[in-house]
């Protein structure tokens, strides 16, 4: 049976999550484009053995905070401390996913007495590639993310984040995203009157930012 979506206020933002399984806890953080749906599959792997929570970044998914302006991986780790806290958990694995992982990570430094444990999944950390071989990858992708990093320094925010689903995903991503939020905007009473789109854009331009780090 799925768990309904729960919510719970922390520092100044309202965070969707669910919870389902009892015992240990395990604190899943998605990655870009994403939510707490995208870990239905360890749910369903751990929550008969576990206690299995996983919850929707600030302005991700059902969640929203206060102040746009507050859109950074500090505040991300931020709300995840609060969070734990706030469910009363006692210390967590934490697994991340991409973004998700740089998040738990800075959640563990900032809190290590939160955290059991780290899995980190494809972390967005470039300076810890040290084999010539994936370094050239690094170059490559770097490269192929040129134009989309661009337009997001000349402000051109929409053009940036289609540039950069083209590379992750496929090209016409982003028109892909745009109806698929707006089926379910349709359907989610509990969103707000923000559109779904908004906060796509939002989370993809992050991760464009993020991607400025030089390369080896």
């Amino acid at each position: 049976m799925e768990a309904a979506t729960r919510y719970v206020q922390v520092n100044d933002a309202r965070l969707a999550y669910r919870d389902m399984g009892s015992g240990q806890p395990i604190l899943f953080v998605h990655g870009a484009i994403s939510d707490h749906r995208c870990w239905k599959p360890q749910f369903e792997a751990f929550e008969s053995s576990h206690r299995c929570i996983a919850l929707d970044l600030r302005n991700f998914g059902a969640s929203r905070g206060g102040d746009q302006s507050a859109f950074a991986l500090k505040t991300h780790a931020d709300d995840v401390c609060a969070f734990i806290e706030a469910l009363q958990t006692g210390p967590a694995h934490l697994v991340g996913h991409s973004y998700g992982s740089v998040v738990a990570l800075a959640t563990t430094v900032a809190r290590p007495d939160l955290v059991a444990d780290l899995f980190l999944s494809e972390p967005t950390l470039a300076s810890a590639v040290t084999e010539a071989d994936d370094v050239a990858v690094l170059r490559d992708a770097r490269a192929e993310l040129a134009p989309a990093i661009a337009a997001l320094s000349k402000g051109e925010s929409t053009a940036a984040v289609q540039l950069f689903l083209d590379w992750v995903a496929f090209p016409g991503a982003l028109l892909r995203f745009r109806l698929s939020c707006g089926t379910r905007l349709s359907r989610m009473r509990e969103l707000s009157d923000r559109s779904c789109r908004h906060h796509h854009l939002g989370s993809a331009s992050l991760i464009l930012l993020e991607s400025r780090c030089r390369y080896p």
